[in-house]
């Protein structure tokens, strides 16, 4: 497969579509192969000239989909199918770029590391001065492989760390040093010089938000205040050390995203970042409903985080905006649904019930007003006897 893609990267203007077509039949063949091994049993090992091999198509894969990338950022003539590809249409060849990385985490994860560096690094040596849409394309390209990578989608449950990631970095015992925590924090980072007006004109364009948006409520569901592991239960000495090693590794990346470290401070970024997308991108739609429908709702989704959620200044701020400022009526009406479902969600991180009713009464306050001015106007009967507003109330 290594040929295939070495292939499509010199041919990357041009219509190879055998080469393509032979990429996505080798990426089922790996995929099938790789199954079992990125199952939570982990019956399933690969041999080491089987990780190698992974590890070099990975590296190769990466490099290619970065050209592209940066080709695509120079097409001005908007025809170019990854320029236009949303999440959803390329996720199939993502998960399947996700699998062959997890089969070789021990080098991957370093390397999507040192690819992130290089990008923000080029960015901030050359703000200003070199035009840096391609470096934001391989940036956008960079957190979609990153976020498969790290965590699987979990649609309606609580996903799991994916196994071969709880289980190849042994080694890793010291909260900060451990490869997944030290990928999370440099992006996370980054993610947060979007709250810099200055930075946010330059660098944060509304697609890239979308990306990083995205990345966050995958990431955010998986890793951010984990619950606590419990203890091993083994008969084996030596697999009873094995595990011991993968525990410690376990809780190493646990604890540098728990309660007691790094945690709320990275929930107070995550919903800041939320923030401004909805208010400093007035008009990006699809931006916005990432922010309302994916992220802020992943935040309430789990105990662990919203009990910390409701002591934030930012979510105070965020529901005080939301129950007595203008600036986030701009949003279209399922966004704010969207919104309003999650502010009340969060109330369950209340320490009691009064103040849990009392903090929903707050939220819902100016919609109680504006239902009452409404059915004060005068005009009321005749405008909603209107075919158009009839249709809207049936369809709303």
């Amino acid at each position: 497969m290594c040929e295939v893609v070495k292939v499509l990267m010199s041919n990357i203007t041009e219509e190879e579509i055998w080469s393509r077509e032979a990429r996505d039949i080798l990426l089922d063949t790996w995929t099938t192969l790789l199954m079992t091994v990125d199952s939570s049993s982990g019956n399933a090992v690969l041999p080491p000239e089987g990780i190698n091999a992974a590890g070099n198509l990975f590296a190769l894969i990466a490099e290619s989909e970065l050209r592209v990338a940066s080709a695509s950022a120079m097409n001005d003539d908007g025809d170019s199918d990854y320029f236009q590809a949303s999440v959803s249409a390329m996720d199939e060849r993502l998960s399947s770029y996700a699998l062959i990385a997890r089969a070789a985490v021990d080098v991957t994860i370093p390397l999507l590391t040192r690819l992130f560096s290089e990008r923000f690094a080029r960015l901030h040596q050359g703000r200003g001065i070199i035009d840096p849409t391609a470096t934001l394309e391989e940036l956008y390209s960079l957190l979609l492989i990153t976020g498969h990578v790290l965590a699987d989608e979990g649609e309606g449950e609580t996903p799991l760390v994916p196994f071969t990631i709880q289980t190849q970095f042994q080694d890793a015992v010291e909260a900060g040093n451990h490869p997944v925590a030290v990928l999370s924090a440099s992006i996370i980072k980054f993610a947060e010089q979007s709250l810099d007006p200055d930075m946010r004109m330059s660098v944060f364009s509304p697609r890239l938000m979308e990306a990083i948006t995205w990345f966050l409520a995958r990431w955010s569901r998986t890793y951010l205040m984990p619950e606590e592991i419990g203890d091993i239960n083994s008969n084996s000495i030596h697999d009873h050390d094995s595990k011991f090693r993968q525990l410690h590794s376990r809780r190493a990346l646990g604890r540098f995203l728990g309660e007691h470290n790094q945690g709320k401070v990275v929930l107070d970024i995550i919903v800041r970042i939320s923030v401004t997308t909805l208010v400093a991108y007035p008009g990006e739609k699809d931006l916005q409903e990432l922010a309302c429908t994916q992220l802020l709702h992943a935040l309430v989704r789990q105990k662990n985080v919203y009990v910390h959620l409701v002591s934030l200044d930012s979510w105070r701020e965020l529901a005080n905006a939301f129950a007595n400022e203008k600036s986030l009526f701009l949003l279209n009406s399922a966004n704010q649904r969207s919104l309003a479902q999650t502010l009340v969600l969060s109330a369950n991180g209340m320490k009691n019930l009064e103040a849990s009713n009392q903090y929903v009464r707050d939220l819902m306050s100016h919609i109680t007003k504006y239902m009452v001015e409404l059915a004060d106007k005068s005009d009321l009967k005749i405008v909603a006897q209107q075919p158009d507003v009839i249709a809207s109330v049936r369809t709303g």
